[in-house]
């Protein structure tokens, strides 16, 4: 994931990487996602949430590396 972002909106704050949201593609773009976002079926626990630095919270989507990583690290 090495594309360059044309906003801080679509990069994760965790890790710095593209988070692929599609409700920002769908903003940036003007094209009409067809399927909801990832992130809208994926419950984020407070432990990962609480990871995301302080000025970058409700600036951009934790990517699904982030939030698969977290939920692997807890062996759910």
């Amino acid at each position: 994931m090495t594309a360059r972002a044309n906003s801080e909106s679509n990069i994760c704050p965790l890790c710095g990487h593209i988070n692929h949201c599609a409700m920002e593609i769908e903003r940036e773009s003007g094209i009409k996602q067809t399927e909801p976002c990832w992130c809208t079926a994926v419950k984020f626990d407070a432990d990962l949430l609480d990871r995301v630095p302080p000025e970058k919270r409700n600036l951009a989507c934790i990517c699904a590396a982030c939030a698969t990583r977290s939920v692997a690290s807890k062996g759910l």
